[in-house]
C-alpha cells in the first residue's frame, strides 16, 4: 500500500513542481502573442519564436517534476522503483510534445531525456539511500 500511495505522491508532487516552474517561466520569458492552445500551428509558431529562456524553462519544470516527485515518490514508500511510473508518464509525455509540436532537434532530444535524467539525479541526491538500504527499511515496516 505503500507503494501505490508513494507512487500517487510522487505524480502529484511532479506535477505541482511542473506547474510552478512552467508559471515562473512563463512569467520570466511571457510569449509575445496570445496562443490558442486548441491549435496546433499556432502553438508551433508561437513556440518556435519564443526566446531560448523560455524552451530552457520547459525543460527545467520537466526536470524539477521528475525530481521532486521521484523523492516523494521514494521517500513515502521506501522503495527505488516507485519513482518510475513518473518517469514513464512524463517521457509519454514528452513523446507527444515531439509529435505535435514543431521543435528543433535538440529540443527533441532533450524533452525524451530530461525527465529520465530528473529521476536518475533522485534516487542519488541523498546519499545511503542504495537499493539495499530501501529494502531494508522497507522490510522493517
Amino acid at each position: 500500500m505503500r507503494a501505490v500511495g508513494g507512487i500517487i505522491a510522487g505524480v502529484v508532487a511532479g506535477l505541482i513542481a511542473f506547474l510552478a516552474i512552467a508559471y515562473v517561466g512563463d512569467l520570466a520569458f511571457p510569449l509575445t502573442t496570445e496562443v490558442d492552445a486548441d491549435d496546433p500551428e499556432q502553438v508551433t509558431g508561437a513556440f518556435s519564436s519564443a526566446p531560448l529562456g523560455a524552451k530552457l524553462m520547459l525543460l527545467a519544470a520537466l526536470f524539477g517534476a521528475a525530481f521532486l516527485g521521484s523523492l516523494v515518490a521514494e521517500r513515502i514508500s521506501l522503495r527505488r522503483w516507485t519513482a518510475w511510473p513518473l518517469a514513464v508518464l512524463l517521457t509519454v509525455f514528452s513523446v507527444a510534445v515531439v509529435f505535435l509540436v514543431t521543435l528543433p532537434h535538440w529540443m527533441q532530444i532533450a524533452l525524451v531525456v530530461i525527465p529520465l535524467l530528473g529521476v536518475l539525479s533522485a534516487g542519488h541526491a541523498v546519499p545511503g539511500r542504495g537499493a539495499a538500504a530501501s529494502e531494508e527499511a522497507a522490510d522493517a515496516l
